[in-house]
């Protein structure tokens, strides 16, 4: 990790969970971390928490709205210089049935879960490619439910969104070999959201 130390990364989803501890964890090694949530007041308790070798800005907005997404990354450039890590973490899961077409849902999950990821990526990558920033890293959170989708009542929607992440992921990975690009993409699988989707069974 050292030699991330004093470089920025941005990290989605921050105020809680995952994301949370994601967020700490980079700054105690050193990194000065964009933590971006709606909720301020956690973002707030969240940067005076770290006591390691960086710190936390956390940063107020909702990446569902490209325009805030953009401004987002337009402050990092402008305050912090470029993007060396980012980290798509923020996402929501709503129990829903398929037949039902209840496309409120549909459209909150994939603005979150699948839109505002493609715009950070394009934002991230933008930025390291400006600053000639060869050793950049994207990680994408993504669930067991992006693979073989789990029997879960009322998860195939918002599995579906997953299934679109390991899909793109991939495409990045492949896009960035052809561009001959040392920029890495790494996606990490988590199973929070499955035992979510148990509990609201019972």
């Amino acid at each position: 990790m050292d030699r991330w130390s004093g470089k920025t990364a941005v990290v989605t989803g921050a105020s809680s969970g995952i994301g949370r501890a994601i967020a700490l964890a980079l700054a105690e090694e050193g990194l000065t971390v964009v933590a971006v949530a709606r909720r301020d007041q956690r973002l707030k308790e969240l940067a005076s928490r770290v006591e390691g070798k960086g710190r936390i800005h956390g940063y107020t907005g909702d990446i569902t709205d490209d325009d805030q997404l953009k401004s987002l990354f337009e402050w990092v450039e402008k305050n912090l210089g470029p993007v060396h890590v980012l980290v798509n973490n923020a996402g929501t899961t709503i129990p829903t049935r398929v037949s039902e077409g209840d496309m409120s849902n549909w459209r909150r999950m994939y603005s979150l879960n699948v839109f505002a990821v493609g715009g950070c990526i394009r934002e991230a990558l933008a930025s390291m490619r400006r600053h000639g920033v060869d050793d950049g890293h994207i990680v994408n959170i993504n669930s067991i439910s992006g693979h073989p989708a789990a029997h879960v009542p009322g998860s195939w929607v918002y599995a579906s969104t997953k299934h679109a992440i390991t899909v793109l992921t991939e495409g990045l990975m492949r896009e960035l070999v052809e561009d001959k690009s040392s920029i890495k993409v790494t996606v990490r699988l988590i199973m929070c959201n499955y035992f979510f989707y148990l509990s609201q069974m019972t």
